[in-house]
């Protein structure tokens, strides 16, 4: 799932005792606004999934909780 607010996710981890690695969290510092903090995600997202295909996984189920603006840029992203 494409994080799209680092302090939701965060607080939800939390709840749950998981655990977010810190090269994630650093990659939100200086990311204030929701753009930013979706790009970030986004990007991280894309990312898992490529190493993922790389690594012999060919399907994939992507999560985003109907925010389908969200989904059409993950989508996008992969297919070019």
């Amino acid at each position: 799932m494409p994080i799209s607010n680092i302090s939701t996710i965060m607080n939800f981890a939390q709840k749950v005792g998981a655990k977010i690695p810190q090269k994630i969290i650093d990659k939100f510092n200086d990311k204030i606004t929701p753009e930013d903090q979706e790009k970030v995600g986004l990007e991280i997202a894309y990312n898992q999934i490529q190493e993922l295909y790389q690594n012999g996984v060919k399907f994939f189920h992507i999560y985003t909780l109907n925010r389908k603006n969200i989904t059409k840029s993950l989508v996008s992203l992969i297919i070019t």
